[in-house]
């Protein structure tokens, strides 16, 4: 379950600071509202929200919030993200997954907390749960999460053809393993128009591949790059595993 929520965050393109970010007032808040339909093994549907504060005071941060909310299995995901205005560059993130109580038998709690924050040239990773050990791991200049890679995506000049290579750690997903920082390829196909729930847009599409699945991402073009649809299938039959689209922007 986990696993296939971080997937859905892969798939955005990752950037420097740029006009967009100069541009974006001290203070102002956004959010963004989704549906995101899971389609194996059994089709499921839940809600995620990113809202995104740029703070020039004390801090001079962007704030990225991020959440979860899956009643049908009574799980609840909270992510709050720090990168700094300068040059992008992540501070830091507190994940916290909320589990019902039956979960204690399996989990040891219903609560996992996980901490991550940079320190000179790494990230230090704290976690009250086995399932998410806590280490330590490189901090990379180009270094971005799921949940910041949609953020960040937002300054990138696209062209048909061009690849974006950068690294990523995803706190959303834990089995147990140590967190690693992987180096991501995402390449721009084409340009599309596209119809979800918040309208239609003309989109720059991006892709990615993970092996046995393909990842799709759509970014409107007059809207500053807003993440308007992301898609995961299977590579060989073309089956929709997961599809998260844009329902309302405040």
């Amino acid at each position: 379950m986990l696993l296939r929520l971080a997937l859905l965050m892969l798939l955005a393109l990752s950037a420097t600071a740029g006009d967009f970010f100069a541009s974006w007032p001290a203070g102002k808040a956004e959010k963004l509202s989704y549906e995101m339909t899971i389609f194996v093994p059994s089709e499921m549907k839940t809600a995620t929200s990113v809202e995104i504060t740029k703070m020039a005071k004390p801090d001079s941060v962007f704030i990225i919030k991020q959440s979860f909310d899956i009643p049908s299995q009574q799980v609840e995901i909270k992510s709050t993200e720090k990168y700094r205005i300068s040059d992008m560059r992540f501070i830091s993130s507190d994940n916290m997954f909320k589990f019902p109580p039956e979960a204690k038998a399996q989990l040891g709690t219903d609560t996992i907390l996980i901490k991550a924050q940079a320190v000179g040239d790494s990230i230090d990773i704290t976690s009250n749960s086995p399932l998410a050990p806590s280490g330590r791991v490189p901090s990379y200049a180009d270094l971005t999460t799921s949940i910041g890679a949609i953020f960040t995506s937002r300054n990138y000049d696209f062209k048909s053809g061009n690849l974006r290579k950068y690294h990523q750690i995803d706190f959303l997903n834990f089995t147990g393993q140590p967190f690693s920082v992987d180096a991501k390829t995402d390449s721009v196909a084409e340009e599309e128009s596209i119809t979800v729930p918040a309208g239609t847009f003309n989109c720059y599409k991006t892709m990615r591949s993970m092996g046995e699945q393909v990842g799709y991402t759509y970014y409107a073009k007059e809207k500053n790059n807003l993440p308007v649809m992301l898609e995961v299938s299977n590579s060989a039959t073309k089956t929709p595993l997961t599809r998260i689209v844009l329902t309302k922007v405040e």
